[in-house]
């Protein structure tokens, strides 16, 4: 788990998948939520 390095994402979180995915997400601790925004690709990947 690292911060997410990409412009597009500030404040968001990664991990990798295997090879070519990564799971990008945000957790709001006042609600206890996590955000998954992506799970497939390598953020701006088309």
């Amino acid at each position: 788990m690292r911060p997410c390095t990409s412009v597009e994402f500030p404040g968001y979180w990664s991990q990798q998948i295997n090879k070519k995915d990564r799971l990008v997400y945000r957790i709001d601790e006042e609600i206890i939520t996590v955000f998954v925004i992506s799970a497939k690709g390598h953020y701006g990947d088309k």
